[in-house]
């Protein structure tokens, strides 16, 4: 499994509205999107509003880490 998915909206004052945003910019529907790509998420910290935010979408499994802490390419089946 490759954890595609697809990201479609109507307009930019739905989202505000949808999500109690303060702002939020036009955001072009996507269809098929593969992990390793940016993508819109909201999240809200404790000390501050909810903020639409572009995050990379993907997992990178523990065994990817090496001793010093970064993660290092392999092929893993």
């Amino acid at each position: 499994m490759c954890g595609r998915f697809a990201f479609w909206t109507t307009t930019r004052k739905r989202l505000i509205r949808e999500f109690d945003l303060p702002e939020a910019p036009e955001l072009p529907a996507r269809y098929n999107i593969a992990p390793g790509t940016d993508i819109a998420a909201i999240r809200q910290r404790p000390e501050s509003p909810r903020e639409l935010a572009m995050l990379r979408w993907g997992l990178i499994p523990l065994p990817a880490f090496g001793k010093c802490g970064r993660t290092r390419m392999m092929k893993m089946r």
